[in-house]
Order: structure tokens, then sequence, then C-alpha cells
């Protein structure tokens, strides 16, 4: 988490650098800016990662709890 952390503000302070010229507190803004937009989304990242290996988990085991439950009957 530190790396994305440390990479999103340098991308963001050379990004800024590029439309801002001699407004340093604008920087750190946009900078600041930048970096929220991608926490968010390498969390949503990891969320839907989450519950896409939970469903392919419950795909695979699906058919052997059927095939356990007939056998009890």
């Amino acid at each position: 988490m530190f790396a994305v952390a440390e990479a999103t503000r340098t991308l963001g302070a050379v990004v800024v650098g590029f439309f801002v010229h001699g407004l340093l507190d604008m920087t750190y803004v946009i900078q600041i800016f930048f970096s929220l937009i991608v926490i968010i989304l390498i969390d949503w990242l990891v969320f839907s990662l989450t519950f896409l290996l939970l469903g392919i988990v419950l795909m695979l085991l699906a058919p052997l709890l059927i095939l356990k439950r007939n056998d009890l009957t």
C-alpha cells in the first residue's frame, strides 16, 4: 500500500507540473485529488476481486455439496 501511495504522489506531482506553473499550493491540492482517486479505485478493485473469487469458489463447491446431499437421502 505504501508503494501505491508513493507512486500516486509522484505521478500527481508530475501531471500537475505540466498544467500548473507557479502555483505550488494548487499543485498539492491536485496531487491529493489524484491520490484519493487511485486509492478509491484500488479499494474497488480489491473488493471486486474478493467477490469474484468467492463466486468461483462457490461455483466449484456447489456440485460437491449437491452430490453429498443426494448421497444422504
